[in-house]
């Protein structure tokens, strides 16, 4: 688990307006990451402390889910 999280018990996982975008955070959060909102977008850290994702609160391209998710993998979390 990220260090944050276990600095911070009762942090709730940020959510995101699209369904497909809020379950790719919903499985970095249940592996452990820490993730965070910031203003229309999610910030979601792995557990080494290496590359972060930015995660968009409503996808305004095509490519985004599918951007979305080869950050996901480049960082170590794979769908």
């Amino acid at each position: 688990m990220h260090p944050t999280r276990i600095a911070n018990p009762k942090a709730k996982r940020p959510k995101v307006k699209d369904k497909a975008l809020d379950g790719m955070i919903e499985k970095a959060w249940e592996a452990g990451w820490w993730c965070r909102p910031g203003g229309g977008h999610a910030c979601c850290y792995p557990l080494d402390g290496g590359r972060m994702v930015v995660v968009a609160n409503t996808p305004s391209d095509h490519r985004t889910i599918p951007n979305t998710k080869s950050a996901f993998r480049k960082s170590g979390l794979d769908f």
